[in-house]
């Protein structure tokens, strides 16, 4: 698992990274003022989910 703050671990300045659920809200929101519908939306992260997923097995990350 990778550390929450990257610039911490290298002892610089600490930045705060919103969390995930944060960041999925704001891609939402970004995306229902753009016009997307919520099945698009769902399907849509569905399809990055299931990206990420299998490039995670076929490069080894761990699970």
């Amino acid at each position: 698992m990778r550390p929450a703050n990257t610039d911490a671990v290298r002892g610089g300045e600490a930045t705060p990274r919103p969390q995930l659920p944060e960041v999925l809200i704001a891609v939402v929101q970004a995306l229902v003022e753009q016009g997307w519908e919520l099945p698009q939306i769902v399907a849509a992260l569905r399809h990055t989910a299931d990206l990420t997923e299998f490039t995670d097995r076929v490069t080894g990350v761990p699970q």
